[in-house]
């Protein structure tokens, strides 16, 4: 008898557990959006302002921000230094894809991170500042966005798995 006590106990915590997790998915993609913003912020004020060159602001942005977007810009500050190609979007492209497997960013951060990969390296540094602003635009709609969701999800994850665990409880014994 004490067995199966433990053994439900077990099963609900753990689809609570599993539900929390799931929950968080947004609220750690809200993270490395943020992370992805403190770093564009630095590229716009060193484009701006300090004129340096791609790789060393993208070095410098990989070195200011967490694990999972730190990879897009230390991948494409590879990318640079080794100059394999002659596109840069192509080399801004294939960084952000790359790292996709690191950082929790949706397909459509993808899409739009990628899509600033055109407009970077140009001789035309208000045109660079406008892709970075846009990006920045983006980001903040869509943090908002997240945090009024997140609370949501995070009850409605949480709760299911609970739900889930007792259904299996119910189940099983």
């Amino acid at each position: 008898m004490f067995l199966k006590i433990t053994g439900a106990v077990m099963l609900i915590c753990g689809g609570g557990c599993l539900g929390m997790l799931f929950g968080m998915k947004s609220e750690l993609r809200k993270r490395d959006l943020e992370e992805l913003k403190r770093a564009l912020l630095l590229m716009y004020s060193d484009t701006e302002f300090g004129h340096s060159y791609l790789s060393d602001m993208c070095g410098r942005a990989a070195r200011i921000c967490e694990h999972g977007i730190a990879v897009i810009f230390s991948a494409f500050t590879e990318y640079l230094q080794e100059r394999k190609s002659e596109d840069i979007s192509e080399m801004w492209t294939k960084s952000v894809e790359e790292s996709l497997r690191y950082n929790n960013l949706a397909r459509e951060d993808v899409r739009a991170v990628s899509a600033m990969g055109s407009s970077l390296g140009t001789s035309d540094i208000n045109r660079q500042l406008r892709a970075i602003s846009e990006l920045l635009g983006y980001i903040e709609l869509k943090c908002r966005d997240i945090a009024q969701i997140s609370g949501k999800n995070m009850r409605l994850y949480k709760n299911t798995g609970i739900l889930l665990g007792m259904f299996a409880v119910i189940l099983l014994f």
